[in-house]
């Protein structure tokens, strides 16, 4: 059986954990001080199938706008990143980044909130919750969404199971009934 590949742009705020994400999956470590992005592709095999997987990794949007660029034109599957706690700056990142991926309708999005560990240490509403998640994948137009911890290795695999998944039985966007991001 022949092995199909498929290129994963990861995007999202600089410190929404991308690069903790890609080390935990393909390196099975977690490194606590800020990993600045790796900018590069990384090719990994889904076990138990013929998809292999060549992620590439994403600094913010306005620091390298080219690089980013390149990720989105050369990538079939965008994971956007975005960390529990809800802050003012995740959320007109959020809303940037939509506007962002609304030039390439045609590219399977995945929506992934990081940092799930931290719940546990803040205020219910300091971060976003399960249904606000869903309202934002469905924003997005995202086939799906995980909630992950790259810290505790909670959902990691889930995110890259999810896009093999995907790329074997496509399925359609999350049911959406309003294309606006509403996030509260």
């Amino acid at each position: 059986m022949s092995s199909q590949t498929v290129c994963v742009g990861i995007i999202g705020d600089d410190t929404s954990g991308k690069t903790s994400i890609i080390l935990q999956y393909t390196k099975h470590i977690f490194i606590e001080q800020y990993v600045p992005p790796m900018e590069d592709w990384t090719t990994v095999s889904i076990p138990n199938t013929s998809i292999q997987l060549e992620i590439c990794d994403s600094a913010y949007l306005d620091d390298y706008y080219s690089h980013y660029t390149k990720i989105i034109n050369k990538a079939n599957y965008l994971v956007i990143c975005f960390e529990v706690l809800k802050t003012s700056q995740t959320i007109s990142h959020l809303k940037q980044w939509q506007d962002r991926c609304k030039t390439h309708p045609q590219k399977p999005i995945l929506v992934v909130a990081t940092k799930t560990d931290l719940r546990s240490e803040r205020k219910a509403e300091d971060c976003f919750s399960l249904e606000q998640v869903q309202q934002i994948a469905k924003s997005f137009g995202a086939f799906d969404y995980v909630q992950c911890s790259a810290k505790t290795n909670t959902n990691v695999s889930l995110i890259f199971e999810k896009i093999a998944q995907h790329v074997q039985q496509p399925y359609t966007a999350l049911q959406q009934e309003d294309k606006k991001c509403i996030i509260v």
